[in-house]
């Protein structure tokens, strides 16, 4: 009858418009079973206990709208107008270097930064190693003024503040400088002392920089690296919260955000005549994808895997890979030494994030030595309490809940544990995909080139690279499939009259990868199930927010 008829082609009209329906358990290995997870949780296991996992606070890119961390996928460099602010810092002690020059009462440090938040942990003040510094003199304001600028950048710093009249007084050399001691403007019972590092991480932008960088607690990467260069790393720590607000105990500026505490310290700088100068500048800076917002860096403790002297690949191993694709798909010369580059230029890569799904680390913290506990006693109890709760109420459980009180710290004994916070994340998930599954085609594999260039790059920190090729005996590499955001094709059985004025089908304003990236493929799953019933189907941030919500 019409009204049987008109179910059928409203089931053919969905399944044209929202996909087709395949068996995956069959023919293919679902990421998403609770079987692949136990497998993600033995890996980790295995390569802890292999010495290839370490944990460390390092800046991580954050998106402080979306309120998660991003990965280089979700991300896009773009060109800001921005202040580089240089600032005064007022030199206290010069161990007499300068006293043939001046009593110190007039002499500053100038120093750069586009993000004055960065003074509230400010630590350290950065300068080029082997290199000079100007003692620079100009007379304004009925005073003598000394200013110490990298020898290079004086001339760009005096004439953009209007100085064309100064006299370099000394060459300062930077083994000298850093044994200098100035205080923080914001705060001058804070001494800041000096500290060396490469010209790359110092004089970014020759044309906007003094030469002396303000070194925060990791609040930037250039930050990180400077630290990681001098040895000390033991006190990162940010300065904002995961909506880009400074934390409510803050000494200034206290639940601000950070856009809002540049402004203010500026305000401030200007008051207490601490500001030489403010010059606009275009800067390439990440945003992130999802939002467009501006992102900021963020230091947090994640795991990385690490890559062993006999990881690294040489062309010969990866040759006998190549023997085995297919003709068509084959590596070209050059572009095997590209691939062989890239994966042993690449020595760590992080494998967790702080998103809030997602497979969680199956480590725990001792409270009383912060020792990891995590071992094959301890995977076993988080597999059955994964089983039973899921990810939804995972992290509803304590420690206590999840090991049923029988594990306990072997370096100390104690009793009291933390549940480690973060997720495995994508990279992850491709070091537990198997080469090829044992089950189906059992030496064959197929696979788009830049999945399996990704699972070279994953068998690489494992040292099964040799032993997973041998077992291979043919690789077809298919060219990768782009998604395309666009108007869908009409249905068939869909009459013309019912297609007029529904030509947008489904309307996307994101990527459908763009929507798992973020919020995980149960959302997804979730959104499509809720718009099954509807004729036109709109996907953008406000719906999948929305469903996301619910899945809370």
């Amino acid at each position: 009858n019409k009204r049987f008829a008109d179910i059928v082609r409203k089931q053919i009209y969905e399944i044209n418009n929202i996909g087709t329906i395949k068996d995956y358990n069959r023919y293919n290995l679902s990421t998403n079973s609770m079987d692949f997870r136990d497998v993600m949780f033995s890996k980790f296991v295995e390569l802890l206990k292999d010495d290839r996992l370490k944990k460390q606070i390092r800046p991580i890119h954050w998106c402080p709208n979306c309120k998660s961390q991003v990965d280089k996928h979700s991300l896009m460099y773009r060109k800001h107008r921005v202040d580089s602010v240089y600032v005064l810092y007022k030199v206290k002690d010069d161990c007499s270097y300068l006293a043939k020059y001046s009593n110190l009462n007039n002499t500053y440090v100038i120093s750069t930064t586009i993000n004055p938040y960065v003074m509230l942990t400010n630590e350290y003040m950065a300068i080029v190693k082997d290199s000079t510094y100007d003692l620079v003199e100009i007379y304004t304001n009925h005073q003598t003024m000394h200013y110490i600028i990298e020898s290079s950048c004086t001339k760009e710093v005096m004439n953009s503040a209007f100085y064309f009249e100064y006299k370099v007084l000394e060459k300062i050399p930077s083994d000298v400088l850093k044994k200098f001691v100035v205080s923080n403007p914001l705060d001058y019972t804070k001494n800041l002392e000096f500290i060396e590092s490469s010209k790359e991480n110092i004089l970014v932008d020759t044309e906007n920089t003094s030469g002396i960088r303000i070194v925060s607690n990791g609040e930037t990467y250039l930050d990180y690296l400077i630290l990681k260069e001098n040895d000390i790393l033991n006190n990162m720590r940010s300065s904002l919260d995961e909506n880009g607000d400074t934390y409510n105990t803050t000494y200034m500026f206290p639940s601000m955000h950070y856009s809002d505490v540049n402004k203010s310290i500026v305000k401030v700088l200007m008051k207490s005549e601490n500001l030489f100068l403010t010059k606009p500048c275009i800067v390439s800076m990440p945003d992130c994808k999802m939002c467009n917002e501006t992102l900021i860096y963020r230091p947090l403790s994640q795991w990385y895997v690490i890559k062993k002297d006999e990881d690294f690949l040489d062309e010969d191993k990866v040759k006998i890979l190549n023997d085995k694709l297919t003709s068509d798909a084959k590596f070209e010369d050059e572009e095997l030494k590209s691939i062989v580059n890239k994966i042993n230029n690449i020595k760590e890569i992080i494998i967790s994030d702080n998103k809030i799904t997602g497979t969680p680390t199956p480590a725990f913290i001792c409270a009383n030595c912060n020792n990891i506990i995590c071992s094959n006693e301890t995977n076993e109890y988080v597999k059955n309490a994964f089983r039973e709760v899921g990810i939804a109420n995972w992290d509803k459980l304590l420690p206590e809940d999840i090991l049923k009180e029988k594990c306990v710290c072997p370096k100390c004994d104690c009793e009291f544990l933390f549940k480690d916070e973060t997720k495995l994340n994508e990279f992850f998930k491709v070091m537990s995909i198997p080469l090829y599954d044992e089950k189906y085609e059992k030496n064959f594999v197929v696979e788009n080139k830049e999945m399996f260039i990704q699972k070279l790059l994953a068998l690489s920190f494992d040292g099964k690279f040799l032993d997973e090729i041998n077992k291979v005996s043919k690789v077809m590499a298919h060219s990768d499939v782009y998604e395309e955001t666009k108007t869908m094709a009409k249905p068939l059985f869909l009459e013309d009259n019912d297609f007029e004025g529904n030509e947008d089908l489904i309307k996307t304003e994101i990527g459908i990868r763009d929507v798992v990236k973020k919020y995980g493929t149960d959302v997804l799953r979730l959104w499509t199930v809720s718009k099954a019933n509807e004729n036109i189907i709109k996907i953008n941030d406000i719906y999948i927010e929305d469903i996301n919500k619910k899945y809370k």
